[in-house]
């Protein structure tokens, strides 16, 4: 069985489709399988082993050059099983042209109805099942099991010890050997899910910073599109931190998202929204605080991140009345309802924490 999946869209997405990929390995060992995504998650899945055929689509390209790119995917793959995830609606039309007998996943668009003859009708936006599950149920003619099966990402030992070299000499002026504790904050995001006040964040940090007496170093990661909350952010944080280089700012975009990943693997704790790099994060095994809507379409019962070790997951949603998708999507509406999460409430849950794991170590 040689399975094409069509997942080429954000980074989170992409990362809650991995669990299908664990079940297909593990109920087929011999399975093929060829995963198709878009050029932001390309770079992370370079630590991703069980793929065997890693193709990319740019969104961005023409019509005719995503086309010809599908036609060669499937000429390359030859797959007896296609499947669309999320993404580019190309894939279908190309395998429907192709004659690749099973084309299954996600039935949403009117496409899907014309190019797939096996595929599933979920409504995503109303239902409150985790998306890696519904994933999953798209793929229940080749997988029995419903059970949720995390991934894991690989390392390499020496890249990771160089990484480590970079950040902590090159960005906080630290000897490599630094027992000092590095948390990742990242306040920025993308989609249309709201973020909790940057103001907030700089708050957590003070207070943290205070309770951890200064032995907490501080990296605020972020991308281009990301700028205008790392702008907001700065006028909210002492500059006595950045001062002290206790705190720094890294734009993971200057070396890629495989390095960024490197960056995760050597931090602590993780901070920041319902993005990408939260589920990545969680992936790695970092213990991740993160701030979600209460809204059903963005509420962490869909969309919270996914561990090994959920006791890692520490995920805040405010409780209130219903609001309408129209609400949601409001941003000074949304805005106001995440300020309802407190700093006080989230700074003493990481300190409870790491106050648990010092009293596990003694």
């Amino acid at each position: 069985m040689r399975v094409l999946i069509n997942r080429s869209d954000a980074i989170g997405d992409t990362v809650l489709t991995l669990p299908v990929i664990e079940s297909l390995k593990k109920e087929n060992p011999y399975c093929t399988i060829g995963l198709v995504v878009s050029p932001r998650s390309f770079d992370f899945l370079k630590l991703y082993k069980k793929i065997d055929y890693l193709f990319v689509v740019n969104p961005n390209d023409s019509f005719f050059k995503r086309l010809k790119d599908w036609f060669r995917f499937i000429w390359e793959f030859q797959p007896s099983h296609y499947f669309y995830v999320g993404g580019d609606r190309l894939g279908n039309l190309a395998c429907w042209l192709k004659r690749v007998s099973y084309r299954g996943g996600l039935r949403s668009k009117f496409s899907s109805f014309i190019f797939l003859n096996r595929s599933t009708r979920q409504s995503r936006s109303r239902e409150q099942i985790h998306e890696s599950l519904q994933n999953i149920e798209l793929f229940s003619d080749v997988i029995s099991s419903k059970k949720l099966l995390v991934p894991t990402l690989e390392f390499e030992s020496k890249k990771r010890e160089e990484v480590k070299k970079e950040i902590f000499e090159n960005l906080f002026r630290l000897s490599s050997k630094s027992n000092n504790k590095l948390f990742v904050v990242h306040p920025g995001m993308s989609g249309h899910s709201p973020n909790w006040p940057m103001q907030s964040y700089a708050q957590l940090i003070e207070s943290l910073d205070t309770k951890f007496n200064k032995e907490v170093f501080w990296l605020i990661s972020y991308t281009p599109g990301d700028q205008r909350y790392v702008e907001e952010f700065k006028s909210f944080i002492k500059h006595s931190l950045q001062q002290e280089s206790r705190l720094v700012y890294f734009d993971g975009s200057q070396e890629g998202l495989e390095y960024y990943c490197y960056v995760l693997s050597l931090a602590d704790a993780f901070i920041g929204p319902s993005t990408g790099t939260t589920h990545l994060a969680s992936l790695i095994g970092l213990p991740v605080w993160s701030f979600y809507s209460p809204y059903p379409s963005q509420s962490p019962r869909r969309w919270a991140p996914i561990s090994l070790n959920e006791e890692n997951l520490h995920i805040y949603a405010p409780e209130t009345d219903f609001i309408s998708q129209e609400n949601a999507r409001d941003e000074k509406t949304s805005y106001d309802v995440l300020k309802k999460i407190q700093v006080a409430e989230v700074s003493q849950s990481i300190e409870n924490f790491f106050g648990e794991k010092r009293d596990e170590v003694n």
